[in-house]
């Protein structure tokens, strides 16, 4: 049985900041690795226009809770770039995590 996890993150960028969030994702990636986190994918929502995902494995429910709070955080010198970008309007930074049974 497979047992991993798989941490997703989803957030909304303004129109006005694509370019930038571009940037953004290549240091947020390098950023990800140092955490442990493997199979990183960065992907622009189909049906709704400025909403991004992050996908990537994670290796405990800890990382989850530790990378959560982290990727909250407008303190943050590479994750507290994204908030800069995000739309306030459409909410904050949504993680979840899910467990791979099979």
């Amino acid at each position: 049985m497979n047992n991993s996890l798989q941490m997703m993150i989803q957030y909304k960028i303004k129109a006005c900041a694509k370019r930038e969030y571009e940037l953004v994702v290549h240091s947020m990636m390098k950023e990800l690795q140092k955490f442990g986190v493997e199979n990183i994918k960065f992907q622009k929502d189909t049906l709704f226009n400025d909403e991004y995902w992050e996908f990537f494995k994670i290796p405990t429910v800890s990382h989850f809770h530790a990378l959560k709070k982290i990727r909250m955080s407008k303190k943050h010198p590479i994750f507290g770039r994204l908030h800069e970008l995000l739309d306030d309007e459409q909410g904050a930074i949504q993680c979840y995590a899910i467990r791979t049974m099979y």
